[in-house]
């Protein structure tokens, strides 16, 4: 032990001459910058405590009856696994489940897990650098590439864009997933240089806990394979890591790369078959060719628009990271969407910035820039998912969570590259400044978090054009007990589109609580999918628009235009209780019993409530009295 000590000592003496070797070991140092991590992060995150439940909390945790258990049974804990509001993902929503089984709906526990899982997560980002590190630059001493792993994790940790994946609930899927996919890539390394054939196990366990969390994580398998073409067996003949060279193949490189052996190329299969079983199965299990027609349809751009927009999206979310001040950042931004390369102009500009930075990244694979060229591989890579082909929403901030670990990391190449310790401290100040001043902007802006009105009021004073944001202060201003803001909001989104369904759903039915029946009519009356023959579909039509209407109808005594929505509600969701009951009513007040039977009977198969329901109680009893009529 002591001989290892004095060893590290002259390696440091020699770097620099003037510099006094620390007393503190590796180990304990490496303690020290994890405790550090983590109250940085407790610093940062200690209002998020207050904050509630929020937009797609409600589908997917409050309101999803499937992960209220009430045991810990098999047959609920396969309920709750096959729950799939927000899509398939059955480790999130056990994750959910369980969390509501201790403790209900107190928002406080989430919170409290989500953060824990971001602490470990921190951590798992500062062991994965430290390695990756090693790899490349093994002349470094340990305490210095600690010290800029500690920087690369505090700086990602911390940075105020990683508040939509915390502080926001249901983003624990996002976290989950990077858990699983950082503990995989962690294990992939020991794989690396144990050979021992475990470990490539927990790797292939942890993609798939990864991908069962949330789906941006299937694209692993490339970041391995980007790892094997940088440091692996196959890296370019001559490869330089770091300050030390050594021919390709010899002994002295597997050495120099950390591994037991060279990294054989047939173990690349082991990557390409991970890939191509999980793609067949999604293909299968997703219906991705089906999803990718119909779900566009309901979109408001197209494949080509999507795919043109998100380079400036990117683009756009690189800034933040840069600059991410509490007033560049929102729950929904708003883009405008790119219709060709010129329109806008940055969508050209954009994707030439992109291909500039992907090229830079392939060509710092080789010679001492390989830590760099690893961590732009991994940036791009772990975006291919959402930020692609699929048709999801344009912007999210949550999406750079696991990306941006390698916009942090790589540029510690520079640093790492230097190899003296008078550069690493001429700058470990300033970055340990950057580090305290985001840890304070995070705080603040966690204070938008801290309740429905306040979030939506935040984003829509960012774009007081937006219909959604204005839309959703609507109903938060509703849920609220201030109908008066609520209904303020509602005609300000229904200015801003006055074809956005769910504002003039919401307008309707705020003015129907004031008892405005003739307004409500007026506001939805002639507005329809199709506005025009051979239009396209107004997107957002969705059952909840299609119910709210028929409430207004019906409250209307316009009957027959009530069941006509209902049913459309219905149609589009097939699982929508409270539309079957509201059926049963008005086919009993037509005296249809028949289909008033009928429509009960289906309510009462459906509804995942308490059985004490009202509704329950009253569809008991209609069915009872059609029986004995």
């Amino acid at each position: 032990m002591a001989k290892k000590r004095i060893k590290d000592r002259t390696r440091d003496s020699r770097d620099n001459a003037n510099t006094i070797p620390s007393t503190r070991s590796p180990k304990k140092r490496g303690w020290l910058y994890a405790f550090v991590l983590l109250l940085a992060n407790l610093a940062a995150y200690s209002n998020s405590f207050q904050a509630g439940w929020h937009f797609d909390d409600g589908p997917s945790i409050t309101d999803n009856q499937d992960i209220h258990l009430t045991d810990l049974s098999w047959p609920s804990l396969a309920q709750a696994a096959s729950s799939s509001p927000g899509g398939k993902r059955p480790v999130a929503y056990l994750s959910f489940a369980l969390n509501y089984y201790f403790s209900g709906d107190n928002a406080t526990s989430y919170h409290f897990f989500n953060l824990l899982l971001h602490c470990l997560n921190g951590l798992l980002v500062f062991l994965i650098v430290q390695k990756v590190l090693a790899t490349a630059f093994p002349d470094l001493s340990r305490q210095r590439f600690a010290l800029l792993a500690f920087l690369v994790a505090g700086l990602w940790s911390v940075n105020p864009i990683q508040t939509q994946s915390v502080t926001y609930i249901v983003q624990r899927m996002n976290l989950l997933s990077a858990f699983f996919a950082l503990g995989s890539f962690a294990y992939f390394l020991r794989w690396r240089s144990s050979g021992k054939w475990w470990h490539m196990v927990l790797c292939l366990v942890g993609w798939l806990l990864a991908v069962g969390s949330k789906e941006n994580s299937a694209m692993l398998p490339l970041v391995f394979l980007a790892y094997e073409w940088i440091f692996g067996s196959f890296a370019p003949a001559g490869l330089q890591t770091g300050s030390v060279g050594a021919p390709a193949g010899s002994s002295a490189e597997a050495a120099m790369l950390g591994l037991k052996h060279p990294v054989k190329l047939h173990r690349v299969g082991i990557y390409v078959a991970a890939m191509f079983c999980f793609f067949t199965f999604a293909l299968w299990h997703y219906d991705l060719v089906r999803k990718l027609k119909t779900d566009y349809s309901r979109r408001e751009f197209t494949l080509e628009q999507r795919l043109m927009t998100q380079p400036r999206v990117i683009v756009f979310h690189l800034s933040q990271l840069l600059l991410p001040l509490p007033s560049r950042l929102a729950l929904r931004h708003e883009i405008e969407k790119s219709t060709s390369l010129l329109s806008p102009a940055t969508t050209l500009v954009s994707i030439v910035l992109l291909l500039g930075i992907g090229g830079l990244t392939v060509i710092a694979r080789r010679g001492p820039y390989a830590f760099a060229g690893f961590w732009g591989l991994w940036f791009f890579i772990n975006l291919l998912v959402e930020s692609t082909i699929l048709p999801l929403e344009l912007i999210y901030e949550h999406r750079m969570y696991l990306p941006s670990v390698g916009f942090f990391a790589a540029p510690f190449c520079l640093l790492a590259k230097a190899g003296s310790e008078s550069a690493l401290d001429r700058w470990k100040k300033p970055i340990g400044g950057l580090i305290l001043a985001s840890v304070a902007l995070s705080w603040s802006r966690n204070q938008a978090w801290r309740d429905e009105v306040t979030l939506w009021s935040d984003n829509a004073s960012k774009y007081p054009n937006s219909v959604r944001s204005l839309t959703n202060l609507g109903s938060a201003h509703i849920r609220a007990g201030q109908a008066g803001l609520a209904q303020e909001a509602f005609e300000r989104a229904v200015e801003a589109d006055s074809n956005y369904p769910l504002a003039r759903a919401n307008l309707g039915l705020a003015l129907l609580n004031q008892g405005k029946v003739e307004d409500a009519l007026a506001v939805i009356r002639n507005f329809s999918e199709i506005p025009q023959p051979g239009a396209r579909p107004l997107p957002y039509f969705t059952a909840e628009v299609y119910f709210n209407f028929g409430v207004i109808y019906a409250r209307a005594g316009m009957m027959e235009e009530a069941i006509s929505h209902y049913l459309r509600a219905v149609n589009r969701r097939r699982d929508y209780p409270e539309a079957l009951f509201n059926l049963g009513l008005l086919y009993t007040r037509k005296g249809n019993s028949i289909d008033a039977s009928r429509y009960f009977r289906e309510f009462l198969e459906r509804w995942k409530g308490p059985n004490d329901s009202p509704y329950v109680a009253e569809a008991r009893a209609r069915l009872a009295a059609a029986v004995t009529n």
